[in-house]
């Protein structure tokens, strides 16, 4: 709910200027703190922050992908938010692994979608969050309505620091 949360108030961020506005904050590695400032009329409002990357097919400037991670509140556990581009095949799904960690393989169902993409939102488990800090590449990967095969590396360089930014 957090995520579902946190898109929907980035999208309305990007369309309404009274709205919450994403704030980026510190870098560590490929991973970036964003955080949602209360709009004026509710300054008393509960900072959100969470750590993102945009996903970058190879040779492309135009970002087709986004992996964001944070907490929807104190002693929370993670969560992941994945957003894929309109178009993808929703019966196929995602996948979200950790090259070189067999066990760190998920499949989040597909939430909804919306005009900046698909979203699937997933636990941080121990197994993920182990994987995440222990290797340096997973893989968000989707089919495309028309067969296309999408494979898209997410870099965990930094992941680990990145992570004090949530504390």
């Amino acid at each position: 709910m957090f995520l579902r949360c946190l898109l929907l108030i980035l999208l309305a961020a990007a369309a309404q200027p009274a709205a919450a506005e994403v704030v980026r904050g510190e870098t560590s590695g490929d991973w970036t703190k964003g955080c949602l400032k209360a709009p004026g009329d509710k300054p008393d409002a509960a900072e959100q922050c969470f750590i993102f990357q945009r996903l970058f097919p190879a040779g492309s400037e135009q970002a087709a992908a986004t992996v964001a991670i944070g907490r929807p509140g104190p002693d929370r556990p993670l969560l992941a938010s994945l957003t894929v581009p309109l178009g993808v095949h929703l019966p196929a799904g995602i996948t979200l692994w950790v090259e070189g960690n067999q066990k760190a393989v998920r499949r989040p169902p597909l939430l909804f979608c919306v005009q900046a993409g698909c979203e699937a939102n997933m636990q941080m488990d121990e197994v993920m969050l182990t994987a995440f800090k222990q290797h340096l590449t997973a893989v968000l990967s989707f089919s495309m309505v028309d067969g296309r095969q999408v494979a898209l590396p997410v870099s965990l360089r930094g992941f680990t620091r990145a992570l004090t930014f949530l504390e």
